[in-house]
């Protein structure tokens, strides 16, 4: 698995500019038992077993994914368990702005579906795939905090797969997959379900290949799904980014080697409060620095390949 960044989300279409991010609660889950994990710290974050007990929903590590932790308040999440909503990337800061909006399901009520199981809520019929422009494929499953009572279990699964076999391992069958939290308005924090964050799978294969994909196509054909549920063209970086501006900067050096230096950065959203001042940054061994006009506001340069070096924190928490 690879490490996403926030130009990874931008290729998904994820409105990052229009998100509140929370740095210091990214983690990056790894699997337990593997070489990466040591958890000592928080790119290498794993555990065995579920962290609830029942009756309440089970909470396993979800291997594989990169977590981008949203602001939100802590406190919101008494009485809570974290669940899962595979989702389109146009739709994510739409439902962390104004809540999930429910729809009629097959289950002949106005709800939305959600899941104790990341894999489950990863098939591309919820999680849409996306290539980026690096050429890797990502998938967007929204973390949420949900209220228990709320929650309507389903017993069974609404993909196909039958008795063919565990859709996620950890689960002892496929009995627990579906979750319906009824509304017939959008559901918001006040009504039971917080966005604590958007999980990100960036693999190099296309994930339909990965072992734990094997069922994806008992619900419908590999060719549909790429047809109906794949995102394979990339648009190019920058300058397609709705809001987004072009590469504009304010040095005046235009030699080769300088040119060379510049195509290393790339604008991405900086995380916390809009930015007063233009910012200078560059990659770890140079000693320039390049500005952005200030008319970018809470736009920065970052070099592509340390773009995740502000969320490094030691703190482990899960």
């Amino acid at each position: 698995m690879l490490i996403p960044s926030l130009l990874d989300l931008a290729d998904a279409n994820v409105e990052t500019s229009q998100l509140q991010f929370d740095p210091q609660y990214d983690r990056n889950y790894v699997s337990p038992g593997g070489p990466m994990c040591h958890n000592q710290d928080t790119m290498h974050t794993s555990w065995e077993g579920s962290l609830t007990k029942p009756p309440a929903p089970p909470y396993f590590c979800p291997v594989g994914f990169y977590r981008f932790s949203l602001r939100v308040p802590r406190t919101s999440f008494a009485g809570t368990r974290i669940m899962y909503h595979g989702t389109a990337g146009h739709n994510v800061h739409r439902i962390v702005q104004g809540g999930f909006k429910p729809h009629l399901c097959q289950h002949k009520v106005t709800a939305t579906y959600f899941t104790p199981s990341i894999i489950y809520a990863a098939h591309p019929r919820y999680a849409k795939v996306y290539r980026t422009q690096q050429g890797n494929w990502l998938q967007i499953v929204l973390e949420c905090r949900v209220a228990l009572p709320k929650l309507t279990a389903f017993k069974g699964e609404t993909m196909a797969v039958g008795n063919s076999g565990l859709i996620d391992d950890d689960f002892g069958d496929n009995n627990g997959m579906e979750f319906l939290f009824k509304s017939p308005d959008k559901i918001t924090a006040n009504s039971g379900v917080v966005v604590t964050g958007i999980m990100a799978r960036l693999v190099a294969q296309d994930p339909c290949s990965l072992p734990s994909s094997w069922w994806w196509t008992k619900w419908a054909s590999l060719d549909v799904l790429h047809k109906h549920y794949y995102h394979e063209n990339p648009k190019p970086r920058i300058q397609s980014y709705p809001g987004l501006p072009q590469r504009r900067w304010s040095t005046k050096d235009d030699s080769q080697d300088s040119q060379q230096r510049k195509n290393n950065f790339a604008l991405v959203p900086f995380v916390g409060a809009p930015v007063q001042q233009p910012q200078l940054a560059a990659p770890v061994g140079y000693n320039f620095g390049y500005g952005v006009w200030q008319q970018y506001g809470a736009y920065g340069a970052i070099p592509v390949q340390f773009v995740h070096t502000f969320s490094a924190s030691v703190e482990h928490v899960r």
